[in-house]
């Protein structure tokens, strides 16, 4: 009888074994392929970290006041390419532009969106997504 038992605790512990061991082997299977993604991740944030190391921004005198943007433009964080989009506009819309830029030689505007909310709804964008600017004596400029 005694036997019978130590042969099923054996067998019990085989078996826990045997499921722990498969699910070591996952976990160290979800690891390496974590670990990759990140290293991945890391190096992609790293050139692009280094491409915006000679950002020059010069703020000028807007002489803007509105803005009528194009269809399917980005709303930015930052007045850089490659910067975090913040906001999509799917139509034309008319915005009020508050701030005026420039970064490395090209002109960026930092606009307020007539949203009801105040989330997402002020960022930058540049001279080209702008189909009309309205200058402050209310004469209309083309892009």
């Amino acid at each position: 009888m005694k036997l019978v038992i130590i042969l099923i605790l054996i067998l019990a512990l085989a078996v826990m074994y045997l499921y722990f061991n498969r699910k070591l082997s996952f976990s160290r299977q979800q690891y390496l392929l974590l670990s990759n993604q990140h290293k991945a991740l890391r190096e992609k944030y790293n050139a692009q970290a280094a491409s915006l190391s000679n950002i020059s921004v010069r703020y000028l005198n807007t002489t803007a006041s509105n803005g009528v943007t194009l269809e399917g433009v980005f709303l930015m964080l930052a007045p850089i390419e490659k910067g975090p989009v913040i906001n999509k506009i799917n139509e034309k819309l008319q915005v009020r532009i508050l701030e005026e830029a420039e970064v490395n030689n090209q002109i960026w505007y930092f606009v307020s969106l007539p949203l009801s909310t105040n989330f997402n709804s002020k960022g930058w964008m540049r001279k080209t997504d702008f189909s009309l600017i309205f200058s402050n004596s209310q004469e209309v400029m083309n892009r």
